[in-house]
């Protein structure tokens, strides 16, 4: 009787036939697996969706300067000083993951106050219209809804 199997023979190639049917079963197992999460996943906004814009207005008496200071988590957009009836816009894209926040601060004579101009998913800002914020002599912040200037809510300031 002769052995067949020599040490000096090439190992058999049981892998060959094995590996490729590992990597078919996780495949398998794999495509069900997301396909039933599919629904789960978000869905992120189409490019036109994300641009905003925010514009701020003095309303305040003749003569009293309204100084506007807006930044986010990336951005610091610098100091503005608007006179009567001045303004100051920004555009923007909200970010991928629709965290995107614009704070101001708004001062003007003994007066300090700050709010967030613009919140994911926020109440104030109507998309896609701009969001258009008056600061009035009585000290309150009001948002318009361009292009229908005459809808506007009064909102209190942010707390400290």
């Amino acid at each position: 009787m002769t052995n067949t199997f020599s040490p000096s023979a090439p190992p058999p190639r049981l892998g060959l036939v094995v590996i490729p049917f590992v990597v078919f079963i996780l495949f398998s197992t794999l495509s069900k697996t997301c396909e039933g999460r599919t629904g789960d996943l978000p869905v992120p906004d189409p490019p036109e969706a994300r641009y905003n814009e925010v514009a701020i207005i003095n309303g305040l008496d003749s003569n009293q300067v309204l100084r506007v200071h807006c930044k986010s988590k990336n951005d610091d957009l610098g100091l503005r000083v608007l006179s009567t009836n001045g303004n100051f816009s920004f555009t923007f894209n909200r970010n991928f993951w629709g965290t995107t926040l614009f704070f101001c601060s708004f001062q003007w004579g003994s007066q300090f106050h700050w709010y967030d101009v613009y919140t994911p998913n926020g109440p104030d800002c109507r998309i896609p219209s701009p969001c258009w914020y008056t600061v009035i002599p009585n000290g309150t912040i009001c948002l318009f809804n361009h292009p229908t200037e005459n809808d506007s809510t009064c909102l209190p300031w942010n707390q400290s």
